[in-house]
């Protein structure tokens, strides 16, 4: 068979891996917009020394579900598989506000996170009403999907979520502070039911 006649016949499966590969990319860049929009950094410093350095994401509803569609994306997940995640994050949502967050510390307690005094103090606040901490969990070997997700975790960083029974609802405003001897600071998403 001539050369020619072989990249003609070539050319559609080209195509198709092409257009496969453009709609990856534009998925990919459509999930880190959104992921970028409810992302906030804080930088806290103790005498000369940075006492803390944390990114949080703020998954809000509509956030949730463009999660749950790029790991359905990522992980070519069976409409079953994803439809059962989705479930569990919309009931999540409902139930909990919460913050994924990835700190880095050198300091002693640096990167400890509670309501206690041993660490970092963690509050949230949706529209000034202070919600209650249900949970502060640190992921201890998270995995190439959490790294994809969450691309503010890096190799200095650990993973954590933060968990806060959602009394207020649909709140426009939410506050995640932090307090510690090294500190205070806060993370802050305003304008939240415009998106």
């Amino acid at each position: 068979m001539k050369a020619s006649r072989r990249l003609w016949l070539l050319a559609p499966l080209l195509l198709v891996f092409s257009l496969g590969a453009k709609a990856d990319r534009q998925a990919r860049r459509e999930y880190l917009q959104g992921y970028a929009s409810l992302t906030r950094e804080l930088t806290l410093y103790w005498d000369f020394e940075t006492a803390l350095k944390l990114r949080g994401t703020y998954l809000t509803p509509a956030y949730r579900m463009q999660l749950a569609e790029e790991r359905r994306r990522l992980l070519h997940a069976p409409e079953a598989e994803h439809q059962t995640f989705v479930a569990t994050m919309k009931s999540d949502g409902e139930a909990y506000h919460e913050v994924v967050f990835s700190a880095d510390s050198g300091m002693p307690e640096g990167e400890h996170f509670g309501n206690g005094d041993d660490g970092w103090h963690v509050r949230l606040f949706a529209d000034e009403t202070q919600e209650t901490l249900v949970t502060v969990f640190e992921e201890k070997n998270p995995n190439m999907l959490q790294r994809s997700l969450y691309p503010h975790f890096n190799m200095w960083s650990d993973l954590w979520v933060a968990r806060f029974r959602r009394t207020v609802t649909n709140p426009d405003k939410v506050v995640f502070e932090l307090g510690g001897g090294y500190g205070h600071g806060e993370l802050v998403w305003e304008g939240l039911r415009s998106r």
